[in-house]
């Protein structure tokens, strides 16, 4: 899956599973989780807001996020504005 899209595109039939990249501690979080903590907001993209999101584990910043589709039916459709 691609890392170009946005928080905000991830909002429906997504979770996040994230893992931290400096202690390999793994965690799940919905996106409206990640939207609404004060380093980010809806329109960053995923690529930004894993330089910013702090691990639970060690408290350091740099993190893999790799979205999981939770609804079997829901497909992404997109175009170029």
């Amino acid at each position: 899956m691609s890392n170009d899209l946005q928080l905000q595109d991830y909002m429906d039939g997504y979770r996040f599973q994230v893992k931290c990249i400096s202690c390999g501690y793994e965690w799940f979080q919905e996106p409206q989780e990640v939207s609404s903590l004060p380093q980010s907001h809806d329109r960053m993209y995923i690529a930004e807001f894993e330089q910013v999101l702090v691990c639970r584990s060690c408290h350091k910043t740099r993190a893999k996020i790799t979205p999981i589709i939770i609804m079997p039916t829901h497909h992404f459709v997109g175009g170029m504005a």
